[in-house]
């Protein structure tokens, strides 16, 4: 049966460092929950404190509400893979997926090579290991793989039989350490939709620490996201991608990155990019920090009472549609990216030219301390009204 998990105020130190800061996570049973940040957020720290790998200094962990800190990893029914495989290069593949069987049903006695022949039962647990193995081959497609050891196969296929040691113990949450950084990019996709199958068939508990962020978009349920030792944000996707409650979310999800200009607020609650007037509004007066998604910038012939305009620097051809860099014509200078689909009219713009810019979408406005404000987008796309209120999160 999967496990719910839950994280009470997780807080590690390497000497003078600290590495988590008081984590609260909870994560419901079979969900499948990435944890992302940048390195050094401590998220494959937190990840060994479930595993029970590491101890943490200050929290619980608690497995279907019983609190685990005290159980040994083998006792915690948790399976890991991790980034390297761990798998043994002397054993073959049906040997690595067997071993976490034959260490927990074989007696030391009943291990030995000659000695553990004389049991009577060893015959028929060994014959049950390999049902389990074989089954689980079946269910990962390695069955032809079962005789070769690990220097016999591709990154691929050493990343299933690591699955496949995993799911052979059936055990109530899985947890993932960044298992697919040494993939090439393709293999990369293809395993993503593996991985995300396999969750889907076993109805299982995964957490999956990754810094790749289109894994996290691509296969959570939630998201959480760290920050120097701290939880950011927990969401869906479209959470953190839709409304990042920091700056420093904002940074993280999304390719190609938000834009970021610097603002100042009015009393009224209207918004300055040095002289010029954005077409958004905010809760309060102060310097704020305005994100914009490169698809929610328009650019277009310079028009006077633009809001901005731009001199294109770079333009970078996709395919289906374009990312235009722009270097801003203002005081507090700064730059923008654009992404222009190919078939508007300025799908093709010229390096060197001058363009207005405005917005076509939300507008993120994030306040000294990084927090999420509410805000207004009053004008959309050169001119159109929109009066729609974002609340912040």
């Amino acid at each position: 049966m999967p496990a719910s998990l839950k994280l009470d105020r997780i807080s590690k130190s390497f000497g003078t460092t600290k590495v988590l800061d008081e984590v609260d996570v909870e994560i419901r049973a079979g969900e499948f929950v990435s944890i992302v940040g940048a390195s050094g957020c401590g998220k494959s720290t937190l990840l060994r404190i479930i595993a029970g790998l590491e101890t943490q200094g200050a929290g619980h962990v608690r497995l279907d509400e019983v609190v685990v800190d005290a159980m040994a990893p083998r006792e915690r029914n948790v399976a890991v893979v991790f980034q390297n495989y761990a798998l043994y290069p002397h054993m073959t593949a049906f040997e690595n997926i067997a071993t976490p069987l034959a260490t927990s049903r074989l007696s030391l006695y009943e291990r030995l090579p000659v000695l553990g022949r004389l049991s009577r039962r060893r015959a028929k647990i060994r014959a049950g290991i390999a049902a389990d193995v074989a089954a689980v081959a079946a269910q990962l497609r390695i069955e032809a793989l079962l005789d070769r050891k690990p220097g016999q196969l591709s990154g691929g296929q050493r990343q299933r039989v690591a699955l496949a040691r995993a799911l052979v113990r059936r055990p109530s949450l899985f947890l993932m350490d960044e298992p697919l950084s040494n993939l090439d990019a393709q293999l990369r996709v293809h395993m993503r939709e593996e991985i995300t199958e396999l969750h889907s068939r076993l109805g299982a508990t995964f957490v999956y620490v990754t810094h790749d962020q289109v894994e996290a978009m691509t296969m959570s349920d939630r998201i959480v996201m760290m920050d120097k030792g701290r939880v950011a944000q927990i969401g869906s996707p479209s959470d953190l991608y839709d409304r990042p409650a920091t700056i420093a979310v904002a940074r993280f999800i999304g390719s190609p990155a938000m834009n970021f200009l610097p603002a100042a607020a009015d009393s009224s609650g209207a918004l300055f990019h040095a002289d010029r007037r954005l077409p958004v509004d905010t809760d309060r007066a102060g310097p704020v920090v305005v994100g914009l998604r490169p698809e929610n910038v328009a650019i277009g012939p310079v028009y006077e009472g633009a809001a901005l305009v731009g001199r294109i620097r770079r333009v970078e051809h996709h395919g289906h549609d374009r990312l235009v860099h722009l270097d801003l014509q203002s005081p507090l200078g700064g730059m923008l990216s654009a992404r222009v689909s190919a078939t508007d009219a300025l799908s093709d713009p010229a390096e060197g030219c001058f363009v207005a810019v405005d917005f076509t979408g939300p507008a993120h406005v994030f306040d000294g301390d990084g927090l999420r404000r509410t805000s207004k987008v009053v004008r959309l796309g050169f001119g159109r009204i929109d009066t729609a209120a974002e609340a912040a999160e």
